[in-house]
């Protein structure tokens, strides 16, 4: 009866996680555009890597590569111009001309000068405060604060996920010396069982820990994969991903 209560519930937990897989395929090709009968099935498997970059070349990949930051910075120096551009209206207008006269047929030089040479000179001193009412310098004042603030937001969702991939990381070593004890108690639960020294159901039991330990540690792989994604998307370096299939264990 035990075991008839186990297995019923492995069905139902096999059929909800078919269900359920059924349903991100069907939004996977919804999001590719692909057929409802076409089947997509997975290419590589998921991994792990042994060591990490340090923190601080993902805030540094941020820093360069993040598309929002490189935006904000881009409106931040056509801002500064802008207010370059702006700052001159207090300065005065300045013009120089000169005029040459290479021949002049019937006319003598005494009575017309064959050079002239100018400056032109105009200043603005009060426009009613017009100048005073441009925006530029309280655009690029906010710009910055954005650009500031989305650095921000980028680091700490950086810290985050690079807490998520330790985390993982640690995760699967502490599954895997499970996984080796699991393993021997599976062998050991058989040969007590041939050896009629244990039951059907403790052998049942020693593999179903076993199989629940395995499925943990793929969970740890797909967290970390996706937190890895996550964070390279942040950093604005999404391609390195390829990168990180080379070391696993």
């Amino acid at each position: 009866l035990f075991a008839q209560v186990n297995m019923d519930e492995a069905a139902r937990s096999l059929e909800a996680a078919r269900k359920e897989a059924s349903v991100v395929q069907s939004a996977l090709r919804t999001l590719l555009n692909l057929q409802d009968t076409c089947s997509i099935h997975p290419t590589s498997e998921l991994f792990i890597n042994d060591q990490l970059p340090a923190k601080e070349e993902f805030l540094q990949a941020m820093r360069v590569e993040n598309y929002t930051v490189n935006q904000l910075q881009l409106q931040s120096q056509i801002a500064r111009q802008q207010l370059r551009i702006d700052q001159s209206g207090y300065l005065p207008d300045i013009a120089v001309f000169g005029k040459q006269t290479l021949y002049a047929h019937g006319i003598q030089s005494n009575l017309v000068p064959r050079t002239i040479v100018g400056v032109g000179f105009t200043w603005n001193l009060f426009d009613g405060l017009a100048r005073e009412k441009r925006q530029s310098k309280i655009a690029q004042q906010t710009l910055a604060l954005g650009q500031e603030k989305a650095k921000e937001d980028l680091s700490v969702g950086i810290d985050k996920l690079y807490t998520q991939l330790q985390k993982a990381q640690d995760n699967v070593r502490a599954l895997n010396t499970t996984i080796e004890l699991s393993e021997e108690l599976v062998r050991i639960r058989k040969k007590s069982f041939t050896e009629g020294m244990a039951t059907s159901t403790e052998v049942v039991d020693a593999e179903t820990m076993l199989a629940t330990v395995r499925a943990a540690r793929l969970a740890a792989y797909y967290e970390y994969d996706v937190a890895l994604m996550n964070l390279l998307a942040i950093c604005g370096t999404p391609e390195r991903f390829e990168k990180y299939f080379e070391t696993t264990y």
